[in-house]
């Protein structure tokens, strides 16, 4: 099984790139968590809820599917 796992990142990384690939792998814990409630019968309390928020937060932000704009100033090298 571990042999397929580290093929199956490797051409993740190589089809979506490593920044994507490792905001996808940040979502494990959550992945889990969701099937383990109809698998297991697991409950999920409100503390678990925001601690899966939180990781989706940090990984969409961390991986910059999305860009906040910030102003351009004129001292920026970009803003040209």
């Amino acid at each position: 099984m571990g042999i397929i796992a580290n093929y199956s990142y490797a051409f993740a990384i190589r089809r979506l790139g490593a920044e994507m690939s490792a905001a996808i792998g940040a979502f494990t814990p959550v992945v889990a968590a969701l099937i383990a409630i109809p698998v297991f019968g697991e409950t999920v309390s409100v503390l678990t809820l925001c601690a899966m928020a939180l990781i989706v937060l940090g990984a969409v932000l961390a991986s910059e599917v999305i860009v906040l704009r910030r102003p351009k100033t004129k001292s920026d090298p970009q803003a040209a």
